[in-house]
């Protein structure tokens, strides 16, 4: 998982109580219709924070704080309009931050693939690299802290790891880190509109599997930002999800030549090749597609249990149909209604 952060045991060092803005109430009997008031008001606003609702949140809170409002009132808008500071950032993150693969030229020399070999990061246990890019708000500075800071910003990596093995079987996994700012960071400063690109780096070991999918989610965690001098609270939420794909090691002339890569492995038989022939129904393209089809239908026909086994789970695979892995006859019998 990433290398600046801890282990999903570990939460980060940042205080991420709760919000409580309680409604006053004067003692004196006179003002009751005015608590009444400016309760029903300010629950409106607790509501529209739920909902993330920030146009009637901004809409609310300009329509009613003014500078004579009651102490009890005023204090309670103060909070809201940091509170309103701290969803417009949110919902800035969630609408612009992205995922950028990072460039071969930005790897480590010796992370870089020579010419025509697999993408950085496209076999099973490669390690990935991956920027979280998120622009600055428009027309607005934001504070975030660093890891010394008295609010420091922090982000959860999570990863959801699917991995499919050549009989068909698949195992799922979750794997989560934290990974926080270095130094602070002030976004949109001086009217620069250069982005925060946080690095993340991935890498799970090979698990003997014929495919992994990756589906990556970042996550803002609890914390506070700094926003038109207010410490502004923010909630957690998911900034950016994205899905990677990971296939064995070699697979690239597979890719390249599934139905040579096909018959060449049927051919040989053994276990060492169910990979390549699975690979090679997946990779096949449409015009390939019924002579890959006939040759794994031979081995649901004429192979070995094993074979059989692996030409269903192919086949299956390449979703021509949803029979269950093991069925022999009626992985024949759909074949046979094709023709």
């Amino acid at each position: 998982m990433p290398d600046q952060g801890d282990r999903n045991s570990l939460k980060p060092d940042i205080e991420a109580t709760a919000v409580v803005i309680p409604l006053g109430t004067p003692t004196d009997p006179n003002q009751r219709v005015l608590v009444e008031f400016y309760d029903s008001l300010l629950r409106r606003i607790q509501d529209a924070y739920k909902e993330r609702d920030l146009a009637a949140m901004q809409a609310l809170v300009r329509q009613y704080r003014r500078d004579n409002l009651p102490e009890w009132v005023r204090d309670r808008f103060t909070g809201y309009a940091a509170l309103c500071l701290g969803l417009e950032f949110e919902l800035h993150g969630k609408a612009a931050a992205r995922i950028e693969q990072r460039s071969v030229d930005a790897l480590e020399p010796a992370a870089r693939p020579p010419a025509g070999q697999p993408p950085a990061g496209s076999e099973i246990g490669d390690t990935v690299e991956f920027e979280l890019v998120l622009p600055p708000l428009p027309e607005k500075s934001v504070r975030l802290g660093g890891l010394s800071d008295d609010d420091p910003v922090s982000f959860e990596v999570v990863v959801a790891i699917g991995d499919d093995f050549v009989d068909g079987s698949r195992r799922d996994d979750q794997d989560s880190a934290i990974v926080r700012l270095p130094a602070t960071v002030v976004l949109g400063a001086n009217g620069s509109q250069e982005p925060l690109r946080l690095p993340v780096r991935l890498q799970f070991p090979d698990s003997g599997a014929v495919r992994r999918t990756l589906d990556v989610r970042v996550d803002l965690l609890p914390g506070y930002v700094a926003m038109e001098a207010q410490r502004a609270p923010v909630r957690g939420a998911t900034f950016v999800r994205t899905q990677l794909r990971q296939w064995p090691k070699g697979y690239q002339p597979i890719r390249e030549k599934p139905l040579v890569a096909m018959q060449a492995a049927m051919q040989i038989g053994d276990a060492a090749h169910f990979p390549h022939v699975w690979l090679a129904a997946v990779f096949a393209p449409v015009v390939d597609r019924p002579k890959t089809e006939a040759l794994l239908i031979d081995w649901v026909r004429l192979g070995r249990t094993d074979q059989a086994l692996v030409a269903m789970a192919s086949l299956r695979a390449t979703g021509v149909a949803q029979i269950q892995i093991g069925d022999r006859d009626g992985w024949l019998a759909w074949w046979q209604s094709r023709r």
